[in-house]
């Protein structure tokens, strides 16, 4: 069965399953012997007839990977003032939808997407086009959003899918800012001319040149395409455009540029837009922009003081934006901490508004066959064995031995050799591409290109010495191999055949088949394999630029297959298709750079287990500190932000920054934000939820979590019938990681902030905060509600006896209608002296003999030597003046909040320290106001 039929078979088997349609194994498993059956009718080859269970089983697998894809769910925040109803899907019907359905097609036939994933791509790209602006808006806009997504997650695939709708919509000009490399341009602006434009720009701009389809372009008989004004072989010329006399006035398609953020490239577009373009009664050009700015958080950014003039990037970038009377800004980052900390008051009468996204923010769902840092560094990692430690001792060397490399190395310090790790890694890559040709002929497994990733060092020269000691090496290989790999069962042990010797012993380390295998792979694919494999610098050299140009290698059908070496460039946007080896080693003082640098994340279908990655064990910590500390916190944030239904300048965002020695990002672009000591705990306090989310689903999770809490606890506790002044239930010997587990579960509103879950949770299992007390709380008598009736008792699940709720006056906060407050103003959950609850009628009247006061404060009655941490449980009955108020909420007998005891002095405290955007900032200073 040759490639092209296995795959014929495969994309059948896939495209018979309906996207809505939730498939078993064994349903899978049948419709690939149902397929399997029929093959040799749809193939018209009756040579196929008999499918051996291993191609079966083959497909079964790949048909698994393509069918078995969830998607994490899309979050989208909004300015409630400026969020636009949907209109893409309304007013454009789909027949008219020309360059979506080309590119839809194009998907699915050429890139093999499931129909899932195009109906996925389709609903995401609707929804954020839907707030981009609608281009045929009569009135003037301007509009500024931020569309975040992990590293190499398929951002640049929805933003190409943003430019196809685009232009069906009627957007007139559509700019791409790519980075700041030419080799990040060179990419983005090859694969749109294969995706978005569908012909081949070369070295022409405008609308000159013969149209060569490409891409979407062979999905349609109609030759439609928008003009380009920059092409693969160039950046923006003005002389060339100005030469041509092309305009934006006679041109019926969009028109496109994709742009290096670099100074003279952007003043000489806006040079070319105010000069060749003709301007209303506003001084503006009556078109529409769309503006997407790729890895929007560098360079794009203001990063000098609110006094000082911007940087002359960011003003160009503003500029531009402030030639059209309606124009979009759509920020695109995987690491977005340079865009929380914009400034969101800027504005300037020449330069127009700041980049702060204040109309909206999406976070990109991710798909379930992604591996990003999470997957790889995580607490439970989905890849095993990636992490390789390298020799530091070697690299950095010691005070006898000078180190190969070391960190502090200056450009011109002397490079006679390389670590003995990275030739084993050089190895590895070397063995991998064997067994992909091995695979590719045995099984119908092909991975057409195949990379390594060098990354030790900053400055170009030293990429170009790398570069030569690694192509020396090569070409001895190279000659070991084919001298010795003939006869690998005579000489893979003898020293003296060289590199065939040393891979041997790689594989040994790294591989568990039998020594057969390795002597087949030897003998009858290693030299081969090997033979075009070359190493190359990324930078602004020709070799790179064809290297890093794997669509046009794809379409040839040719295999690329190097070894690049790099610093900045390889650490921003660019796409090293196939990357099987990473060598990564440094120094980084930033979050979002070193996240930025891991070009091994993205989706390694078929060869995710032969991925490596060789490291520091500092840089592997960093790298934990992010998957396991800051992004989850930040995306926690988002998530609040959603629920309670918060705009992006009314919610501020805040990062930690105290988990590692690295900062967020560089400080420069950190200008307009503040440092923030967040309490999280303080010892001596009962912190309660006050402040809960107006949202009925997140109170059933809430009461959810109690009900699940009490059920795992209850069983084990130790009942004691006593009563501390009111109706309640206690129990003693609770462990402290159950209530740590409650405590991250629920959720209160985000601007309570004396009650953070996930830094509550974390202090009590850091500090080791067991054998806590709990008190279910209960109103000695029964009260009356709002009309004079009385309140019934309640039973709650799992709890024999039944109890008086509290009865509470709940309403909504005037500024926030999704803070749903306890007690109102007063924001009380308990009364008075809730605290005393645990203590012993002795050490109750030894508290009262200490302080010789009649009430006595929670501090008083939780610094008692010896007491028990105490968790309290309010079941609480809602009252509302206003029964508007109790609208979302109007179903519940009841709902829970909670109140968490910590003994100790209250001037002992724990904190934590965070970044915050001055959005944040107003709203903790606006909470101390409150408070007051």
């Amino acid at each position: 069965m040759t490639d092209s039929q296995f795959d014929c078979i495969l994309r059948i088997i896939v495209d018979t399953i309906s996207p809505d349609e939730s498939v078993s194994e064994s349903e899978l498993r049948n419709q690939v012997e149902n397929i399997c059956n029929l093959a040799s009718l749809f193939l018209r080859d009756s040579s196929i007839k008999n499918i051996s269970e291993e191609i079966k089983d083959e497909l079964f697998q790949k048909a698994s990977e393509k069918v078995y894809i969830d998607w994490e769910p899309l979050i989208g925040i909004y300015d409630k003032r400026t969020r636009l109803a949907p209109w893409f899907e309304s007013s454009i019907s789909k027949p008219k939808r020309y360059y979506w359905n080309r590119y839809k097609e194009f998907l699915l036939k050429k890139k093999a997407w499931t129909q899932k994933q195009v109906e996925e791509l389709d609903r995401i790209s609707t929804l954020v086009i839907d707030q981009a602006g609608n281009p045929n808006s009569d009135t003037a806009w301007n509009r500024y959003g931020l569309v975040i997504g992990e590293v190499q997650s398929g951002k640049t695939a929805n933003y190409t899918a943003f430019c196809n709708k685009a232009a069906d919509a009627g957007y007139d000009v559509i700019i791409i800012l790519a980075g700041i490399s030419e080799a990040l341009r060179f990419q983005t602006q090859t694969r749109l001319d294969m995706e978005f434009a569908g012909r081949e720009t070369g070295s022409t701009v405008g609308n000159s040149g013969q149209f060569r389809p490409t891409g979407v372009g062979l999905y349609t008989k109609t030759q439609r395409s928008p003009a380009n004004c920059t092409s693969a072989n160039s950046d923006f010329n003005i002389n060339l455009l100005e030469g041509q006399q092309f305009s934006l006035k006679g041109w019926r398609e969009s028109t496109f540029f994709v742009l290096k953020k670099n100074v003279k490239v952007l003043e000489n577009v806006v040079t070319w837009l105010t000069r060749n373009n003709e301007v209303g009664s506003t001084g503006r050009i009556e078109k529409t922009l769309l503006l997407i700015d790729d890895e929007s958080d560098n360079a794009s950014q203001n990063t000098r003081g609110q006094d000082c003039d911007p940087t002359k990037t960011n003003g160009w970038v503003r500029k531009i934006l402030n030639q059209f009377t309606r124009s979009s800004y759509m920020a695109i980052t995987a690491t977005p901490f340079a865009n929380i900390f914009v400034d969101p008051d800027v504005d300037d009468e020449d330069l127009g508004a700041g980049l702060f996204p204040k109309d909206y923010l999406f976070k990109l769902s991710k798909p379930s066959n992604y591996i990003g840092v999470k997957e790889i560094f995580g607490d439970n990692p989905k890849l095993e064995n990636v992490l390789i430690e390298i020799n530091l001792e070697q690299i950095e060397g010691t005070k006898e031995n000078p180190g190969i490399l070391p960190l502090s190395h200056k450009k011109d310090d002397e490079l006679e050799s390389l670590p003995d790790d990275l030739y084993d890694a050089l190895r590895y890559f070397l063995l991998s591409n064997a067994i992909f040709d091995r695979e590719e002929k045995e099984k119908h497994q092909r991975l057409l290109h195949r990379s390594m990733l060098i990354n030790i060092s900053r400055f170009i020269i030293k990429h170009n010495e790398i570069t030569t000691l690694i192509n020396e090496w090569l070409i001895q290989a190279k000659a070991d191999i084919n001298n010795y790999a003939s006869q690998a069962g005579l000489y893979s042990d003898n020293v003296d055949s060289g590199e065939l010797y040393e891979l041997h012993r790689i594989w040994n380390c790294f591989f568990t088949k039998p020594e057969s295998s390795w002597i087949d792979l030897a003998m009858n694919y290693l030299s081969e394999s090997i033979q075009s494999i070359e190493a190359v610098p990324v930078n602004q050299n020709r070799l790179a630029k064809e290297a890093l140009d794997f669509e046009l290698a794809t379409k040839k059908n040719e295999s690329h297959r190097y070894v690049f070496i790099g610093g900045f460039a390889l650490a921003r946007g660019l796409t090293l298709e196939g990357l099987i080896v990473s060598y990564f080693y440094r120094r980084t003082g930033c979050y979002d750079t070193l996240l930025q640098m891991g070009r091994w994340f993205g989706y390694r279908p078929n060869y995710s287990n032969y991925v490596k990655i060789w490291t520091s064990r500092d840089l592997m910590d960093s790298y934990r500190d992010l998957a396991c500390e800051v992004l989850p916190d930040l995306y926690s944030q988002i998530e609040t932000m959603n629920e309670t239904e918060l705009s992006p300048i009314d919610f501020g965002l805040m990062i930690r920054n105290d988990v590692s020695s690295l900062e967020i990002t560089a400080r420069n672009k950190m200008r307009a934000s503040r440092d923030y000591m967040h309490p999280c705990v303080i010892a001596g306090h009962l912190v309660e939820t006050p402040r809960l989310i107006n949202n009925k689903s997140i109170i059933s999770q809430n009461n959810l979590a109690v009900y699940k809490f009490l059920a795992t606890v209850l069983p084990n506790a130790q009942h004691v019938d006593t009563k501390y002044g009111t109706e309640g239930l206690f129990w003693k010997g609770i462990s402290g990681h159950d209530v740590a587990s409650l405590v991250k579960q629920f959720r209160v509103h985000p601007w309570h902030l004396s009650f953070q879950s996930e830094a509550l949770a974390e202090y009590i299992i850091e500090n080791e905060i067991t054998d806590w007390d709990l008190y279910i709380a209960g109103n000695q008598n029964p009260s009356e509600d709002k009309k004079g009736s009385k309140i019934q008792q309640i039973s709650i699940k799992g709890i024999d006896s039944c109890i008086n709720p509290f009865p509470r006056d709940m309403d909504l906060n005037e500024q926030n209608g999704n803070m749903l407050r306890v007690s109102g103003s007063k924001l009380k959950v308990g009364s008075g002296a809730m605290a005393r609850i645990g203590l012993s009628e002795s050490q109750y009247k030894d508290v009262k003999k200490k302080h010789q006061r009649k009430n006595l404060s929670d501090s008083m009655l939780l610094n008692v030597r010896g007491r028990r941490p105490l968790l309290i449980i309010y079941p609480l009955k809602m009252l509302f003046e206003n029964e508007l108020d109790g609208e979302e909420t109007k179903n519940f007998e009841y709902i829970f909040a909670l109140g968490l005891g910590f003994p100790g002095d209250k001037s002992q405290s724990i904190k934590k320290q965070y970044k915050v955007n001055l959005v944040k900032a107003r709203e903790l200073f606006a909470e101390e106001e409150d408070d007051e």
